[in-house]
């Protein structure tokens, strides 16, 4: 059998270029944090358009989620895309009192900058109302905050949602600060996980609310 010379492969014509596939893991290229962001975005419609997020979305309410870094914490976690994207846009990190919202007809998913502002829980609330979002009769401040005292006075939802002709989850709204919060005062806390959980409110025992009820005008 004859053997080939091995200066052969040695010959720049005999040579064949090989293409080694990217480590994964630690050995990897990290990409910048706008990079991965754009890459998540679908952008086909023009820049004036919606741009909806092509990954992720949160299990509660469907909103974008983006593998990012907590300003406040400097930790990794889930963070709302549209937030991330903001921060892109105006160059900075959004602090926790800076709400951010979309313009009117405007996607949830909808991650382009253009549609993006920063505004307050009453403007969002408004903003659902003139899209028709929100059904039911609209709360004044006083009516708010009469919700949140027979709340915290240890009353049921079933006789508050009855007595003002709201849903359950219009209170739960309130009583977490995700509406109305610049008039109660109750503040979101937000997780660090990325996820969202109700305030802390001191109420009564169930067992001593189960006999209280609920009279028209008790409370003023």
């Amino acid at each position: 059998m004859k053997l080939m010379d091995p200066a052969t492969f040695l010959q720049p014509d005999t040579v064949t270029e090989i293409t080694v596939p990217a480590k994964r893991g630690r050995g990897r290229v990290k990409q910048d944090r706008t990079t991965r962001f754009n890459a998540k975005i679908d952008r086909s419609a023009g820049v004036n358009a919606c741009h909806p997020w092509t990954a992720s979305l949160t299990q509660a309410d469907g909103y974008p989620q983006f593998w990012d870094v907590n300003p406040d914490t400097g930790k990794n976690t889930m963070r709302r895309a549209n937030r991330v994207a903001l921060e892109i846009k105006l160059g900075r990190s959004l602090r926790k009192d800076e709400i951010v919202l979309h313009a009117q007809g405007c996607s949830k998913t909808c991650c382009n900058g253009k549609h993006l502002r920063i505004g307050t829980y009453k403007e969002n609330t408004a903003d659902a109302r003139i899209e028709k979002k929100l059904t039911g009769p609209k709360l004044n401040e006083k009516q708010v905050r009469t919700i949140v005292k027979l709340m915290r006075d240890g009353y049921e939802r079933c006789h508050i949602s009855e007595r003002f002709g709201i849903c359950y989850k219009t209170i739960n709204l309130i009583m977490t600060g995700r509406t109305w919060g610049d008039i109660t005062g109750i503040e979101l806390v937000v997780k660090k996980s990325g996820g969202q959980k109700r305030p802390v409110t001191v109420v009564e025992p169930v067992r001593q609310r189960r006999g209280k009820q609920l009279e028209h005008g008790a409370v003023h």
